[in-house]
């Protein structure tokens, strides 16, 4: 989980993630550049509720570089990538995700709340019980791409490539890896699976102002399996 300036959030949202049943896992937490000691504070008071390893990066970085770098590095069978803004429903929500598929990518599926929705989260104890906070209303049914939080085995995630391990110059991530999945075609499992009975809870937050201009660029268009998992270059748009 990648962090930036939104030290309130993320409280709320380990808070979620304190009610994890499955009984071995390690929750690695990247402060990307953040420069408020209050992150550092807020996940200290998580660090006897969950297995946290705490990392800063010294400059900022694109999310695929991190989520690059620290999923490689991790030690488990199954990795999550997960948003520092989204409050996930359900202590078993990594069990169904494992359950859901063993070849495809997981995605959660994501509510979003309004500014109104998400300071009302002030206002009561909902901690214990994430799923007592009343879902916005959708008519999606299904996470479709990447989605906030997203899972899948390791050796799906060595075989598809991870991501794009580029500062600047793709398509936000789920546009990219959808794109990848879409090319791969039949040799692959398009798009994510979505769990059943759990979901997660965007908060409300305004449009960062810590990410550099420019960051998000035209992306690429994959023709075949190679340059889908990312072993050959493939072309992309002008920017």
């Amino acid at each position: 989980m990648a962090v930036t300036n939104r030290p309130k959030h993320l409280n709320y949202t380990l808070h979620g993630w304190s009610n994890l049943n499955y009984p071995d896992f390690d929750f690695t937490i990247i402060d990307d550049f953040s420069g408020n000691p209050e992150i550092e504070s807020v996940v200290n008071t998580f660090k006897d509720k969950l297995p946290i390893t705490f990392y800063k990066e010294p400059g900022w970085m694109n999310m695929c570089r991190i989520w690059n770098k620290y999923g490689k590095a991790s030690r488990g069978d199954y990795v999550v990538f997960a948003m520092m803004d989204e409050i996930i429903s359900h202590g078993d929500i990594l069990q169904k995700m494992m359950d859901c598929s063993q070849e495809a990518r997981t995605s959660i599926f994501t509510y979003f709340m309004s500014q109104e929705e998400t300071l009302a989260l002030d206002t009561w104890n909902w901690m214990g019980n994430p799923a007592s906070i009343v879902r916005p209303h959708s008519d999606q049914t299904t996470a479709g791409l990447i989605s906030h939080i997203t899972g899948n085995f390791r050796k799906n995630w060595d075989w598809f490539g991870w991501f794009r391990d580029e500062q600047f110059g793709h398509l936000w991530l789920d546009q990219d890896v959808h794109l990848r999945e879409v090319a791969l075609g039949r040799n692959y499992t398009l798009c994510a699976h979505t769990p059943k009975d759990v979901w997660c809870l965007h908060q409300f937050h305004f449009p960062s102002v810590d990410t550099p201009a420019g960051w998000m660029r035209p992306g690429y268009h994959y023709a075949n399996e190679l340059q889908a998992r990312l072993l050959e270059p493939a072309k992309r748009d002008i920017a």
